[in-house]
C-alpha cells in the first residue's frame, strides 16, 4: 500500500525507542524514493533529527550493554544497535545519492563523523559499511564537503575497507577514495597509505 507521508514520519526520529527510531528511518528511506518525498525530507530538519537519533542510539546501546549480564544477550543488543546503524546509513545514502543537497545537511549536521565511526568500526556490517561508504563517496563530490572530511581524516578508514572488505563495501570506499583525491591533503594521505593502487583498480572498472 502507499506508505506514511514524510512529514509524519520526520516527528518519529526523536523517538527515545530504538524500535520507533528505526522503523521511521526505515519507512523514510522507501518514502523519499516517491515524490515528492525527498523534497519534503530535505525542507525540514529530517537530516539533523537522524544524526542526533544515531547518537541517542549509541548512547542507549552503550548503556544496554552495561546491564547484559551474559555473552548470549551481549550479541543480541549488538545485533539490536546494528539494524539501528544500518537504518540510518541506508536512510542517509538514499537521500546523498538523490541529491546534493542532502550531503550538505548531512555535512552542516556533524553527520561525517558519525559515517567515519560506522566506517571505522570493525563491529559494522557489510551492508551499514557498504552504504556509509556510498554515502561518503556522494558526498565527495562537493568541494566544502571534501575539506571536512580531509579535516576528519577519512582516508584512512576507506583503505581499510578496501583492503579488508568485499562485494559493494570496497567497491565503493574506492569510489570514496578517487573521489577524495581531488583535495590535496587527502591526495597526500593516499600516497602516503599506498591508497592509490587501490583507487585507480576502482576508477578503471
Amino acid at each position: 500500500g502507499r506508505c506514511a507521508g514524510v512529514p509524519r514520519i520526520v516527528p518519529l526520529l526523536d523517538a527515545r525507542e530504538r524500535v520507533v527510531f528505526v522503523r521511521s528511518a526505515q519507512a523514510l528511506a522507501r518514502a523519499v524514493r516517491k515524490e515528492p518525498g525527498l523534497d519534503e525530507l530535505l525542507a525540514g530538519d529530517a537530516i539533523s533529527k537522524v544524526v542526533a537519533g544515531f547518537g541517542r542510539m549509541k548512547d542507549l546501546s552503550t548503556t544496554l550493554l552495561t546491564k547484559c549480564a551474559s555473552d548470549d544477550s551481549r550479541t543480541k543488543e549488538a545485533e539490536s544497535h546494528m539494524e539501528a546503524v544500518e537504518a540510518v546509513v541506508r536512510l542517509l545514502a538514499v537521500c546523498t545519492n538523490m541529491d546534493a543537497r542532502a550531503a550538505t545537511l548531512l555535512e552542516a549536521a556533524g553527520g561525517l563523523k558519525l559515517l567515519l565511526e560506522v566506517l571505522g568500526d570493525k563491529a559494522s556490517s557489510d551492508a551499514a559499511v557498504g552504504n556509509a561508504a556510498l554515502c561518503v563517496a556522494d558526498s565527495a563530490r562537493d568541494d566544502a564537503i571534501l575539506d571536512t572530511l580531509a579535516k576528519l581524516d577519512a582516508v584512512p578508514p576507506l583503505i581499510e575497507i578496501a583492503h579488508k572488505r568485499k562485494g559493494a563495501c570496497n567497491k565503493n570506499a574506492g569510489i570514496a577514495l578517487a573521489r577524495m583525491a581531488r583535495n590535496q591533503q587527502c591526495l597526500a594521505r593516499l600516497k602516503e597509505l599506498h591508497g592509490i593502487e587501490i583507487m585507480h583498480h576502482y576508477v578503471k572498472q
